[in-house]
């Protein structure tokens, strides 16, 4: 990965730019599954999905006398464990693999290897971008900043998320995003610094 130079605008404007890389696309990738996997509402949905699959086995055991097994107590224990083992797996497996995937397709049909990429900084808006499309995120916008596997994942009131790579944030770019996320920047791989 080699970054461009950084011309600074006389307005205050920090410019970066660089090359998209396979190295790159996979530590947005991670990033972006670490990032996404300690959200609250993921696990809400989740936790909802599993209590939902199990009101519906029991809806369909009290439902259909059939069903019912000679050994009530046994297939209860049976089941449960069944279930603590399945939920475990979706929890540990199923779920970050499937998040991974989703977040690879994302990123490679976004901004796939040899893509080169810019971004500007300024203390009112941040521009990230190819050559196919730029996004401007006004910095009033931005709820929170987490800096995990030496990517920036921005957060904005829109529910929406940018991925930035770290040859993006020279010292000045890192500088103007330090300054306007204060402690609202969070450092996944350095806890207790942000």
């Amino acid at each position: 990965m080699t970054e461009q130079p950084v011309p600074v605008r006389s307005s205050g404007v920090v410019e970066t730019g660089t090359v998209m890389t396979t190295d790159v696309v996979e530590r947005e990738v991670r990033a972006a599954t670490r990032w996404h996997l300690r959200r609250p509402a993921v696990w809400r949905s989740f936790a909802g999905t599993w209590v939902l699959a199990f009101v519906l086995v029991a809806l369909v055991q009290w439902v259909m006398p059939t069903a019912r097994p000679a050994h009530p107590w046994l297939f209860g224990l049976a089941a449960l464990v069944a279930a603590a083992g399945l939920v475990c797996l979706d929890a540990f497996v199923a779920l970050p693999w499937r998040t991974r995937r989703m977040f690879r397709r994302l990123v490679s049909a976004q901004a796939p290897p040899g893509t080169p990429i810019h971004a500007a900084w300024s203390p009112d808006s941040w521009s990230i971008g190819t050559f196919a499309a730029t996004y401007t995120i006004a910095t009033s916008s931005v709820t929170r900043g987490t800096w995990v596997e030496d990517v920036l994942v921005i957060d904005t009131t829109t529910d929406k998320f940018y991925l930035v790579a770290g040859e993006l944030l020279s010292p000045s770019a890192w500088m103007v995003v330090s300054d306007v996320l204060g402690d609202r920047l969070v450092d996944l791989d350095h806890p207790g610094r942000g």
